[in-house]
């Protein structure tokens, strides 16, 4: 999508930043064309050691580590 030149991508982690979060939704919602946001969201396959109720905090490690 990115090299078509006139699409607005996004990569968000909404764990890692909220606020970053909800300004590219903001921004893809605003644009005047095509928008495609990609969101990391780890589930419960990911097999996440310390839990589900812990996502936002492995989002936020993904990001800090490069993962994502």
């Amino acid at each position: 999508a990115m090299s078509y030149g006139y699409v607005y991508v996004a990569q968000i982690a909404m764990g890692a930043d909220k606020n970053q979060t909800i300004k590219a939704i903001t921004e893809a919602a605003n644009y005047d064309g095509p928008s495609l946001i990609i969101a990391y969201a780890p589930c419960i396959s990911h097999g996440i050691k310390i839990g589900m109720a812990n996502s936002q905090e492995e989002e936020k490690k993904a990001v800090e580590c490069g993962y994502w």
